[in-house]
């Protein structure tokens, strides 16, 4: 009972297909323009993975390594190219994990972990659709992004009451083939600014994220996160271009999330989310906050569930870049024009639902957005 050995192997596909055009009603002898862009992704990771667990006496230890096997696709035509221009890729890599915990008495544990991710690009980051609704400012995506590759380690300090949890954790993450969004100058037009994505830097981050859990009422459980961390960039380069030299700076974040049993099969679920301006590939970004909204009815026991949710209730989700380089600084603002609305049905069939990891504050925030505010799911 003290020992646990577990193995096992996954397999994944996905295919995912983007049609883009530019539409122009300014002028109605040419309501569609001749710029388009077909765009298709295909993925396939294959994973083979083993675990190990052991217990004595206070001392808890669980390791594991996982390998990955990933191929990737990436299609695109526009009206430049009639013929698919494919970039495939194919990679193995290793992630390893590591976790010691020791329990002392009265509820104490003391907690040191390490692990190695991958942040794979989606989306906009990849299509190479031209979008020029800005004249002045024309961004695409790189077909040719590599994923980022995360090593954390943390120290986390639990203290448990009977209805309350505080953690405490103090983490360092070193990244490397940092993605982010890079802006230039045209060279066909020194007027007009280019911006793509691509991995530029490597960055490095010092932290410490307070989390308390509290249980309030049978009705009412909240969740309060508090992330402070200190960020360091590289200098980045492009094109074998140097577009700004290395940068740093502090932020925070908080986020506070609170569930809600209402009975007879209704929940609800509240989130309120707050960043401090922080450091980007080529500048910096104003403070942004947002308020998400959910309610869900189970029934038939719960295996058929009707969700609402409600996302930027207050229509807050704004972001403001400042960016500048030998060349030019820019301000840019984009607003996501919210509250956006969803409304999903789920029958589940047995327990097949797989289990998801609890994601912390500045993985949240990481995954969200990137720096020009734009949603990749």
């Amino acid at each position: 009972d003290n020992m646990k050995l577990e193995a096992g192997g996954q397999f994944s596909w996905q295919n995912r297909f983007l049609n883009s055009k530019t539409w122009d009603f300014v002028n109605p002898t040419d309501s569609v323009r001749s710029d388009y862009n077909d765009f298709k992704y295909e993925e396939m990771i294959g994973a083979l993975y083993a675990t190990f667990g052991a217990k004595f006496g206070g001392f808890s230890f669980q390791g594991g390594l996982r390998g990955e096997y990933t191929v990737t696709d990436v299609s695109t035509r526009d009206d430049e190219n009639d013929e698919y221009i494919i970039s495939r890729k194919n990679y193995f890599q290793l992630f390893p994990t590591a976790f010691l915990s020791y329990a002392f008495p009265h509820n104490h544990e003391l907690q040191i972990n390490y692990t190695r991710r991958i942040n794979r690009p989606r989306g906009r980051q990849l299509s190479a659709f031209r979008n020029v609704s800005d004249s002045t400012n024309i961004s695409y995506g790189n077909p040719n992004l590599n994923p980022e590759f995360a090593n954390s380690l943390e120290l986390n300090y639990i203290k448990s009451w009977e209805k309350h949890v505080l953690s405490t954790s103090i983490y360092y993450k070193y990244t490397t083939d940092v993605i982010q969004r890079v802006q230039f100058q045209s060279l066909e037009n020194p007027r007009v600014m280019e911006s793509t994505f691509d991995n530029v830097a490597k960055s490095q981050a010092l932290g410490v994220e307070l989390v308390a859990k509290n249980r309030l009422w049978t009705w009412l459980n909240l969740t309060t996160t508090v992330n402070l961390f200190y960020q360091q960039m590289g200098e980045i380069v492009y094109r074998d271009v140097l577009l700004k030299e290395a940068s740093d700076g502090f932020s925070w974040m908080t986020r506070l999330m609170a569930n809600f049993i209402f009975g007879k099969g209704f929940t609800g679920q509240l989130t309120g989310f707050y960043s401090s301006p922080r450091v980007i590939a080529q500048g910096k970004t104003t403070d942004f906050y947002s308020l998400d909204l959910g309610l869900r009815k189970s029934f038939l026991n719960k295996t058929l569930n009707l969700g609402l949710t409600v996302r930027d209730v207050l229509n807050s989700r704004s972001w403001h870049t400042t960016t500048w380089g030998d060349t030019f600084y820019q301000d840019f603002e984009r607003y996501m024009y919210g509250p956006h609305f969803s409304l999903n049905l789920t029958y589940n069939f047995g327990n097949m639902k797989p289990k998801k990891k609890p994601q912390s504050n500045r993985e949240v925030n990481d995954n969200m957005m990137d720096e020009g505010g734009e949603y990749f799911e």
